[in-house]
């Protein structure tokens, strides 16, 4: 039998990301080696390495396009330097198995 996943707004959550992330800007076009694919980041873009609870960097790396930067990141409120965290509120919802 197959299950189907299906999301429902009726069970979806809200919530903000508090950690900090280190970010970059960068001139200089981008080519990040996913183990799910590649992610290119265009010239004048930011290079973002998530921190974990402790504040120190993650192994993980990832690139954000100028605007969409400026328009969901603002400077950490530890104003430490090339800190920054998220400022829009992200959705999270459960998924839901009927019968096929």
């Amino acid at each position: 039998m197959i299950h189907r996943i299906r999301f429902t707004d009726s069970r979806a959550r809200s919530y903000h990301k508090r950690l900090e992330v280190l970010a970059f800007r960068t001139n200089d076009p981008i080519c990040f080696r996913k183990s799910w694919g590649e992610q290119t980041l265009r010239g004048g873009g930011w290079v973002i390495v998530p921190l974990n609870d402790s504040g120190e960097a993650t192994q993980d790396i990832y690139g954000c396009d100028e605007e969409i930067f400026a328009a969901t990141y603002e400077p950490s409120p530890s104003l430490r330097p090339n800190r920054y965290r998220k400022t829009e509120t992200n959705g999270c919802r459960r998924p839901h198995h009927r019968d096929a």
